[in-house]
This record gives structure tokens, sequence and C-alpha cells, in this order.
């Protein structure tokens, strides 16, 4: 539970929030003026501050900057209806290290759910980079000092072979130890060690050919002595992440401020989670990257920039690889076509721009920018490579898992469920050859992206590695950019054809299949860690008579708008999916029973305000019924879940629709909980019924 500070003069927006962090479990004090929000901090126990932009006695930028002359390093998010341009900006997210900004308007549900998903990252036991970087450097020295019982092994096995002639395990031991040296070296940043190694070992294999051959023998202890010198070179400093990736999610729209594109780019950002920044020129876009601050996604309008300003963004986005870049432009103009490639657009959005179309290609490019927290497994009996490849991952934002054995893969996959698997070749037991081939013949693990990495470089090996399944090859060493850039890749190529394979095109949700397989992955989760998990199934009231009155364009129009609305609600661990027709579904795992029904209850409110309009132009609006079910008191099983909470959907249609049902109709014979039954919320919706109704 988390303590936060709203400094706002407006009740209207305040007391909403405030009430909103309540319902998330989290204390919240409201603060109408700058002096008095100082003297709550100087009390202590405040962990976070939602500022606004205008206060009674300062502004809120000016507030920010005394809270940080005073060494407070409390997180801040900024909320207001200006401060748009790029310098405020950086003002406020490099100089005073605000960690979100927010444009009003925007709905209280929706930024308490923003604030919810950045109080975990900001406790005091986050890592920083500081100590990402003394890790990196105990792993050098701990590479450096494992170098000295190799040498002295290898010294050994040289000097065997000197005086007793070739005996094939000494020989094949060493060829193992400088094996694994030459695939971890460089990465550690001693290419001397790594190349004397790659030289000793291909001497050490051409002698395997060749035991008899006296010349083969003579070159071995000139080139172990080079490999024993390079060994006592010093550890290197440990470099910089390459990247930064912030909790603000970021998306720096390039385009003329006063032209239609760049106010209706910076609304959609808005509504689909973006914190939109706009930059009227490529050299101020320039000038804010090369500044420290690195966007989330880049938005450019083509027909704002000349040839010139379109040669700094290719410079600029190449700089910065990996970045999800979304182009607008003439779709008649073959240059603007030519210039998205060379950009490696996501996607061309053509003028006049769609509101829709912009709307799902920004939920896209929002999930690649979010892709380094996607999970990453590391097969390899190499501890050094195993600790070296991880701490690039770590560094640079992934999350990141080491596997030293292949005895329990299929376990461990399971359990992390990965997005991708870094998998060395020459594996003890079983080959990096068979696992993929093996994964590729499972039905859960077909379509897990796989790197193969090897020492080895000989095109014999590259085309076995592709035969068997593998989507990428790796040579060690490797150079951090190009792993991080092959991971990107795979990983945004996945998530493309992940989305396009699993998500409804009307409504932008999950399809049945993929949210069942997600749902009782979530189940699975919950009954392991004992936390609460609850779902909804959702059922627009009087569909069929939208469709028949209305028109089924219509009819289309209010799904579409139901499924932005939900993805753009609730947190992002909840799953949200069309259950069939006009019926949806919603997990949400750590949740009991009344707190899914009350933020299920929100959601109605707010679908019941949308405003739709028919074929003739007449407008109308829509409700929905629901009925909750919990996990453990209404069942085990995703089957036992649907089934209840089926049957209270059928209650809520019962008893006058446009409400919630979470208790009564259970399938199960457990006797209902004690207290009321019934709670009456705004608009005559309810958030409980009785059960009676059933």
């Amino acid at each position: 539970m988390a303590t936060i500070c709203i400094l706002e003069d407006d009740k209207n927006f305040s007391v909403p929030l405030a009430s909103e962090f309540k319902q998330h479990g989290h204390k919240a004090l409201i603060c109408t003026s700058g002096r008095e929000a100082h003297a709550a901090i100087d009390r202590g126990g405040i962990d976070l501050v939602v500022v606004d932009g205008l206060l009674p006695d300062t502004n809120g930028i000016a507030w920010i900057g005394e809270l940080r002359a005073r060494d407070s390093r409390i997180p801040v998010v900024f909320v207001s209806s200006f401060w748009r341009d790029l310098k405020s900006y950086q003002t406020l997210t490099q100089d005073l290290g605000v960690v979100l900004v927010v444009h009003k308007p925007v709905s209280a549900v929706v930024l308490a759910g923003q604030i919810g998903q950045l109080l975990p990252k900001v406790q005091p036991d986050a890592p920083v980079p500081a100590a990402i970087d003394r890790e990196f450097e105990e792993l050098c020295l701990e590479f450096r000092e494992s170098l000295h019982p190799v040498v002295k092994e290898l010294g050994e096995a040289v000097r065997k072979l000197l005086e007793a002639g070739y005996m094939e395990p000494d020989v094949v031991h060493a060829r193992v130890l400088v094996h694994n040296i030459r695939g971890t070296a460089r990465s550690y940043g001693l290419p001397a060690v790594g190349d004397a190694a790659a030289l000793l070992e291909d001497a050490l294999v051409s002698l395997m050919e060749k035991p008899a051959d006296q010349a083969r023998i003579r070159v071995i202890p000139d080139l172990f002595r080079t490999f024993a010198d390079a060994a006592r070179l010093p550890c290197p400093q440990p470099a910089p992440a390459l990247s930064h990736r912030s909790s603000v999610q970021t998306l720096l729209i390039v385009a003329d401020p006063a032209g239609a594109t760049a106010p209706a780019a910076a609304a959609v950002a808005e509504e689909t989670g973006f914190t939109p920044v706009i930059s009227g020129s490529a050299e101020e876009a320039a000038a804010f990257m090369e500044g420290g601050s690195r966007p989330s996604a880049l938005m450019i309008d083509l027909d704002h920039l000349d040839a010139s300003a379109r040669q700094s963004i290719r410079e600029l986005t190449a700089q910065c690889g990996g970045l999800p870049v979304l182009l607008s432009g003439s779709d008649g103009n073959l240059q603007n076509r030519i210039d998205a490639v060379h950009l490696g657009a996501v996607r061309f959005l053509e003028k006049p721009l769609d509101a829709d179309r912009m709307r799902e290609s920004m939920r896209q490019i929002r999930e690649t920018a979010s892709a380094g927290s996607a999970p990453v497994l590391i097969v390899d009996d190499d501890e050094q490579f195993l600790n070296l490849a991880a701490s690039v991952l770590s560094r640079n934002g992934f999350s990141t898992y080491a596997l030293s054995s292949t005895a329990n893969l299929m376990e461990v996959l399971a359990q992390v469920r990965p997005e991708l698997l870094i998998l060395d070749i020459l594996m003890p037991g079983i080959s990096g050859f068979d696992i993929c081939k093996m994964l590729r013949q499972s039905t859960a693990w077909r379509n897990l992206p796989v790197i193969v990495t090897t020492a080895l470089t000989g095109l014999d090996v590259r085309v076995a590695a592709f035969k068997a399944g593998a989507d990428d090859y790796l040579t060690k060493p490797f150079v951090d950019e190009e792993l991080l850039a092959r991971i990107q890749v795979r990983l945004d190529r996945a998530r493309l054809e992940r989305e396009m394979a699993e998500r409804d095109s009307l409504t932008g949700l999950l399809l049945r299949r993929p949210f069942v397989t997600s749902a009782q992955a979530a189940i699975a989760d919950a009954r392991r860690t004992g936390r609460p998990l609850s779902i909804c199934l959702i059922d627009v009231d009087h569909f069929k008579k939208v469709n028949d009155q209305r028109g089924h364009l219509a009819g289309d129009r209010v799904l579409s708008g139901f499924g932005r609305l939900l993805q753009s609600r609730f947190r992002r661990e909840d799953l949200r999916g069309r259950w069939g027709g006009e019926e949806f579904a919603i997990v949400l795992p750590g949740q009991d029973v009344v707190t899914s029904a009350q933020a299920i209850s929100r959601f109605l409110e707010e679908f019941s305000a949308m405003i739709f309009t028919d074929d003739l132009g007449n407008e109308f609006t829509c409700t929905f019924s629901g009925g909750v079910a919990a996990l453990g008191y209404d069942g085990a099983t995703l089957e036992d879940l649907i089934k209840t909470a089926d049957n209270r959907l059928y209650c809520a249609k019962a008893g006058g629709r446009r409400q919630i049902v979470s208790m009564g109709g259970s399938t199960t014979s457990q006797p209902e909980p004690d207290g009321p039954d019934s709670l009456q919320l705004p608009h005559d919706s309810k958030l409980l019924v009785p059960a009676a109704i059933c």
C-alpha cells in the first residue's frame, strides 16, 4: 500500500482520483496549495505526488523545482491542460525527474491505473543503473579469475602432449576449455583472449583430425603462450547500457503543431496510453533525443518534412535502433512509401487519417515499445556466457532467466513462459539441435522464437540450425548491439504475427481460443501463488435490436467502440477477449469478486455514456450486463468459473439488464457470503443483485 499526495485545487478532479486510489488499496491525501503539500511531505510517509499544472499559490513546474531543491527524490506525476510543448516536457522529465506526464482531460480511472503500474517501479528496492554496472564489473572480475585455472590446466595438457604424445581425452578436454572462452571473452571486453582461444581451438581440432602430424603438434605451444599472455590483460571497465527505458510511455510526434495531424495524433495517443510530445521540426526532435530523452515510439508526418529533414530523421532512428516508428502522409506520394521502408515503419497511415486505424496502430506500437519487459530464457552450459548474456539483457530492461542444464527445460518453460529462447548448440546430453526440433513438435512451443548460439562458424552448422527450426543464428562471441537487435527483431515479428492470429479485427480484443489459453495460465499462476482471481462475462444489452433497428454497420460501431474502451481500461495484466458475438470476457488476476465487480460497474457507466450514430445519423446509447465469478469460491477451473459467471449474467438479464451480478447463481454448493447482497450505483445500475433473482 502506498500513500499518494494529490496536489490539486479542483475537487471535481482530486476527489474522484482519491476514491480510485482507495479502491486500489492505497491512501490518498488531497492538498489544495503548494505550501500545504510541502508541509505534508516534510511530515514524511508520502510515496508519490500527483501535481496539477496550475495551483493557487504557484504553478506545478515551479513547485516540483522547489521539491527537488529540497533534495527530495519522491516520484512525481504531472497533470495539466497545457505544458504540451517539447521544452516543457524536457524540463519535467529530464531536469525535474517527473515519472509520468498526463494531459487533461483524463479519466480518474485511467490515471489511477497508469499510476498503479508505476508504483512497483518506484519502490526503494528497485534496481538502479549503478548497481547493474557494479554487477557487470563483478562478472568481469569473476571471468578474469576463472582464466587462471584454465591456463594452468591447458599448460598441463600441452606439457603432456609434448612429452607423451597425442592422448585424445586430454586434447578433447583442452578443446572444451578453450571453446567456452572463445565464445565469451570478447563479450567481456577481452578480444585478445577470445582471438587467442579461437586460434588454439582451431589448432586442437586440426590435430584431432590427424593426431600423428608432428607439424600440427609443434604449433600448439606457441598458440598456448599467446593465449596465456592475453589472459593476463586487465579487466575492462563496464560498458554503459545501450538504452534506458523510462516508465513513461512517450510518443514523440514530428508534425506541424498548427496542422491537423498533430492534435489528432495527440488525442489518440492519450486515449491509447501514451504521453504525446509534439515537435515542430526534425531538428527539434533530434535535439530532444540527443539530449538524452528516448521516446517509447515515434510518429512522423512525412508531408511536413523536406528531403534534408527526412535524412535527419533517418539518421536519428538508425542511432536509436528498435524504436517503433509510425508514419503518415499522402498515399499517392511514392517517396513517402520509400521513406517508410527505409525508416522501418510499423505502419504507414494514409491521409486523411482514420481515427480507428490510427488507434489500432498506436496500440500495436505501444505493445512493441514494451518489448523490453519480455521474458527471455537463456539455455547454455557455459556459466560465463550465461552470466554475461543475462547481464546484458537485464541492463537493457529484459526479464532474463538463465538455465545451465536441459534436464528440467520443459518445467522451466511452463513456469517462465518466455517470449524468446536463446539456445546453445553444443549442450551435454541433448544437443541444441534436438531441443529445437522437439520444441517445433510441441503444440505449446512450436511458435516460440529461438536464437541458437555457438562458437562454431561453419556453413554446415548454420544450415543444420535452420533445418532444426531455429529462427536465427548468433556466433559467439557476440556484440551487445547485435544480440539486442536480433532479439528485438524476433520479438517484434512474433508479436505482430501473434497479433494478427489472436486478435479480433473489429474490437481489437483477444479471440476466444487465445483468451482461453491465457486465462488458464492466469488461473494456474493464481492457484500456485494463492492470489485471488475473478472472471467476468459481459453481454451488450438488446444488441439484436441495434442490428435490426439501427443497421448492422451501427452494430459494428457499438462493438468496435466497446472494444476500444475496454482496451483502454483496467490494468495491463488483465485479460480482455471477445467471447463470441456481442459477448465479452475479462480476467482480473489479483482481484477479489467485490473489487472486480466495482471496477466493471464503473466501466459500465463509462460505456453507457458513449454516443453512437446509426446509418441515418441518429444518435443512440447502449448498455451491458455482466456476471462475475471468483476463483476458489466459485470453482477451481476455467470451466467452473465460466459456468458461474454465465449463470450470473443470465440473472443480470432477468433482473432488468444494465447491472453486474457477483452473487447467487453459483454452480457450487457453498453458502452465500454474509453481508448486503445489493448495492445501488448511479443511474440505477447495480453492482450486486439479490440471489433471489436467479
